[in-house]
């Protein structure tokens, strides 16, 4: 689907998944980015954990710095994905971009288009929500006393 090359210097593990994603998915350059820090993470993983297959799991009272590493390199890696928002291969539902997500949004769903975000509430209003709650223990207690 895609003419875009893989990088130089890609192992193994890099090289299939950059195909994996290339040949189903359509990228812009900066998703081929990604892909591509992803695929240099993947293999990086991959010395890694041959590195740790013949690693204690403790040096010196610590952590093995290899197994430390594996595990922060799996963070980014999985990161990396998360950021090129892959459609699931086992479905047939093409890639969503949908920029910013909901809470980032100016507009909400209950607010008509162009009206932006309602006026702040009295909970809100001042910028005090625990004014708000004390507020409204004060009521309660004066109801309770009534």
């Amino acid at each position: 689907m895609s003419s875009l090359r893989p990088p130089r210097g890609l192992g193994a593990g890099g090289r299939r998944l950059w195909r994996a994603v290339t040949d189903r998915c359509a990228l812009a350059q900066h998703e081929a980015d990604l892909l591509a820090q992803a695929c240099r993470t993947l293999d990086l993983l991959d010395r890694l954990d041959e590195a740790a297959v013949a690693a204690p799991l403790v040096v010196d009272g610590k952590a093995n710095p290899v197994l430390v590493e594996a595990r922060q390199q799996r963070i980014v890696y999985a990161r990396l994905l998360a950021a090129l928002r892959l459609p699931d291969m086992a479905d047939a539902r093409q890639q969503r971009r949908t920029g910013a997500r909901g809470v980032y949004q100016t507009a909400r769903a209950d607010h008509p288009a162009g009206q932006g975000t309602p006026e702040p509430t009295s909970a809100t209003a001042g910028g005090s929500v625990v004014a708000s709650l004390d507020e409204r223990r004060a009521k309660l207690l004066a109801d309770e006393g009534a």
